[in-house]
């Protein structure tokens, strides 16, 4: 997993403009709404790559990688995000009601087994 955050780049009476260095090329963006209390993910991918950015509200991420690591645990607010690599399974609880854009390096394909369900972590 590797956080990014926005930085701006430009100002003025209208607004301003933010840049993510994401490094990669993404074939399908995605559009989340979660409510506060509400999980999602417990999933990794097999060969996807997936970048999740916060547009606001916060929420706690768990990521661990799949030959049963460690988790690990963070806080995302807005405009933060993280990149998952292949094999890392992770899943997002909103502490606040959240939006956030999902990236993937591959289009979803409901015939393919990119996606694999699994548990990152045990609920307390």
């Amino acid at each position: 997993m590797r956080r990014i955050s926005a930085h701006e780049v430009c100002w003025d009476a209208r607004g301003s403009i933010h840049v993510l260095h994401a490094g990669a090329e993404w074939r399908e963006l995605v559009y989340v709404t979660s409510r506060a209390g509400s999980r999602r993910g417990d999933h990794y991918h097999a060969q996807c790559r997936e970048l999740i950015v916060l547009l606001s509200g916060r929420a706690s991420l768990q990521v661990r990688t799949v030959d049963g690591g460690q988790v690990h645990r963070s806080e995302l607010g807005a405009m933060e995000g993280v990149v998952f690599e292949p094999g890392e399974a992770h899943a997002l609880t909103a502490i606040e009601d959240t939006c956030w854009i999902a990236a993937r390096s591959l289009a979803c394909d409901p015939g393919a087994d990119d996606m694999v369900r699994c548990v990152v972590e045990e609920a307390e």
